[in-house]
């Protein structure tokens, strides 16, 4: 690196180094930080190590692993909600892995494909992998992972659907655990809404993990708007129309209600004992998934996507996405579809069905995130597993290879 002209960039002051640092993390760049410390040795001494440590402001908070399986041999496609830059990124400790969800601050959650598909945690733009000793459990639509804090361990909290009961549960599990535990002390019923609208978790006193940001009067608040609007709460009736959703967009806490064809958003007061509601959020847009996950991005950047509007998907393969304009106060048209079909949305934007025959658009991938197509993945990757056998069994060890080949490519 040394010129004739000058010194060389490895002797830049370690400060200097820091400043440059510093603001790829406050931008969640993450992966650019991970690139200046591979420069030399003294930037890397420079500057902290997030490769042993799953310290909040190294993690890829905004970033989405969006679904795009035609492309994983070449890299997975992350976007950051916030800039609206995209980055194709090969990550080799996948290999052996299934992703079971993401959580809101852009960790990813695995399973691996060992016989007992122990969970882990992995932060993609670091490589630092936290395993657990517990099996996933099947049915997971959502997951966060609280900071532990000094000498106390990382906790992973799953969202699953439940066969037994049909209903969806919270459960949690340190690295230490030998099987996730059903999680019952709720301070109030919102928790698990909390999960799915992409908050992260903290440490809470007393050693539990919880959303800890929304204060009880906030909560109990929530539960009493809910009641004239029938919304669905943190156990949603499929069959309901109307849908309760609760979504960090650019640091305050929203609460959307979607009631047919139209919404109504309110907003967290600054000292945290109040809503009131929400006329405009700016240049945002949030997208709403069925009643699953909802996501909040910056509309700014990402030219395809209308600011001050909420997109609602019901599920994968719905032929439209409804787009709620706040500035119509809320009230809203079908993206394609015979509600109220608009000219300006043609119907290969925003159909949701795999391989509808036309080029997949950011609207449809951020629409798919929003929604739970990995949540029966444990079952099909045993169902796959048991296909290779059945193979191998048979003598037929070609299609064994083939079928052990497109399970590797995350073909399951």
């Amino acid at each position: 690196m040394a010129t004739a002209s000058g010194p060389c960039w490895s002797s830049l002051p370690s400060d200097l180094v820091n400043l440059v640092a510093g603001c790829f993390v406050d931008s969640a760049d993450i992966d650019c930080y991970m690139d200046l410390r591979a420069v030399c040795r003294n930037w890397r001494a420079a500057t902290a190590d997030p490769r042993n440590t799953l310290d909040p402001c190294f993690r890829p908070r905004n970033w989405v692993m969006l679904q795009d399986q035609d492309k994983y041999d070449v890299g997975r496609l992350m976007v950051n909600t916030a800039t609206g830059r995209f980055l194709r990124k090969k990550i080799p400790m996948l290999d052996g892995y299934c992703v079971v969800c993401c959580t809101a601050d852009g960790l990813l959650v695995l399973a691996d494909w060992g016989a007992r598909h122990l969970a882990c945690v992995l932060n993609p733009l670091t490589g630092y992998m936290v395993r657990f000793k517990a099996p996933m459990r099947d049915g997971v639509f959502a997951a966060a992972v609280s900071t532990g804090g000094g000498s106390s361990p990382p906790t992973l909290l799953l969202y699953c659907y439940c066969n037994d009961d049909g209903r969806r549960k919270l459960y949690r599990a340190t690295p230490d655990s030998e099987s996730f535990t059903r999680y019952k002390k709720y301070t109030y019923p919102l928790a698990k809404k909390a999960v799915v609208g992409c908050f992260s978790v903290e440490r809470c006193e007393g050693g539990d993990s919880l959303p800890a940001f929304l204060p009880a009067p906030v909560a109990n608040k929530i539960t009493d708007l809910m009641a004239p609007f029938a919304a669905a709460d943190a156990e949603p009736d499929a069959e309901s129309p109307n849908r309760c959703f609760m979504v960090e967009s650019a640091g305050e806490t929203l609460v959307v209600f979607k009631l047919g064809n139209r919404v109504e958003v309110f907003k967290m007061c600054g000292d945290g004992t109040a809503l009131e509601p929400v006329n405009s959020i700016g240049n945002r847009s949030i997208f709403l998934g069925g009643c699953f996950r909802c996501l909040s991005l910056d509309a700014d950047n990402f030219p395809s996507i209308e600011p001050n509007c909420i997109y609602s998907v019901d599920g994968l393969g719905s032929p439209s996405i409804q787009v709620f304009d706040l500035k119509a106060k809320g009230q809203g048209q079908s993206a394609t579809g015979a509600a109220a079909p608009s000219a300006d949305w043609p119907a290969f934007l925003c159909n949701t069905t795999p391989g509808n025959g036309y080029p997949i658009t950011i609207i449809q991938l951020l629409a798919i995130y929003t929604l739970p197509h990995q949540a029966a993945l444990l079952s099909k990757l045993v169902k796959k597993e048991e296909e290779i056998l059945e193979a191998l069994m048979e003598g037929n060890f070609p299609k064994a290879e083939a079928l052990y080949q497109a399970l590797r490519q995350g073909g399951v």
